[in-house]
């Protein structure tokens, strides 16, 4: 008799949880059954979700290795839309199938001679790189140019852009970064506490900008162009430039850019007379930091899963005497 109430209590709560969950769905179906999500606004689906629906929600985005996000990230819905960044070029591609690069910026001619005793930047082009692949890929965009991206998206890659590289947008900023160690733990200070990036998704964006910023050995020659920056070796780094540029460009008034856009030309010329033996140790050097943090986000992961958590003990309804 004790043992079939002990039963009958384990199966009790099972029956309820899952009684609730499938009411929580069937809720958050008829809340949703008038809504056309094509057109809806973020922020209008947000203020529909219940409290609980937003905890689930922001716990999946922080653990990317719970099973709601691994759900999440398996949808065939969202495999179908996603877009890879121009510089994952299998998939960003426009209709004719030739690949959705940024548009390349013009630089006059006189900035493009080599200036003795220029300061090196290579590391605030590191810092700047880092961040840009970041956003574009916090984003889900090909890039900036793309015909996809909406002022929303541009209002975000400017403000994300501007608390992550100060020095690129404040007009009096003179901060010259001198390591590649001194960037990062700059560059991720500056993220809020809950979105600073985990060694995994650092791995990655360094991995990003190394190939960026590796100088291109062989030079494709495309058909017709006017700009000889298209046929320069620095050419994906440069067009990182390019894209930020038309980011501010469309996503700002003209008065609140204009700076901008004369600091992104003198980087601009700074990447095409740099020597490329420079930017391909940089980029060395952001290729080794990413295994190694590949490696310690293994490690950590190896670590969570060999560890087996202590079982939840229940008190019985009914106790034996």
């Amino acid at each position: 008799m004790l043992e079939l109430l002990k039963r009958f209590e384990d199966e009790s709560v099972e029956d309820a949880e899952a009684s609730e969950e499938d009411e929580d769905e069937s809720d958050l179906a008829r809340r949703f059954a008038s809504v056309d999500l094509d057109t809806v606004s973020p922020d209008n689906i947000w203020e529909m979700l219940s409290p609980s629906e937003r905890e689930k929600f922001l716990r999946a985005l922080q653990d990317p290795n719970s099973e709601v996000a691994k759900q999440l990230l398996a949808s065939e819905e969202l495999r179908k839309n996603i877009r890879e960044p121009w510089w994952e070029d299998r998939r960003s591609r426009d209709e004719h199938g030739e690949p959705e690069e940024p548009v390349m910026m013009t630089i006059p001619v006189a900035m493009l001679k080599p200036v003795p005793n220029r300061p090196l930047l290579v590391y605030n082009l590191a810092a700047i790189c880092i961040t840009y692949t970041f956003v574009v890929r916090h984003l889900g965009l090909v890039s900036f140019s793309s015909k996809l991206c909406d002022r929303a998206d541009l209002e975000i890659g400017i403000e994300l852009l501007s608390t992550l590289v100060p020095f690129l947008t404040a007009r009096k900023s003179t901060l010259v970064h001198t390591s590649l160690s001194g960037t990062l733990t700059d560059l991720c200070s500056r993220f809020d506490v809950q979105n600073t990036p985990s060694p995994d998704l650092l791995s990655a964006l360094l991995r990003d900008s190394a190939f960026l910023m590796s100088p291109m050995d062989v030079m494709e020659h495309p058909e017709s162009t006017d700009n000889t920056l298209e046929l320069h070796p620095h050419r994906r780094l440069l067009l990182v430039l390019s894209d930020i540029e038309q980011l501010f460009s469309l996503g700002s008034v003209p008065q609140q850019s204009k700076h901008v856009a004369h600091k992104l030309t003198f980087y601009s010329a700074h990447v095409a007379s740099m020597p490329s033996p420079l930017l391909r140790s940089v980029a060395a050097e952001l290729r080794a930091k990413s295994m190694v943090l590949n490696e310690e986000a293994q490690a950590h992961q190896h670590d969570m899963t060999a560890t087996v958590p202590a079982a939840t003990v229940r008190k019985p309804i009914v106790e034996e005497i």
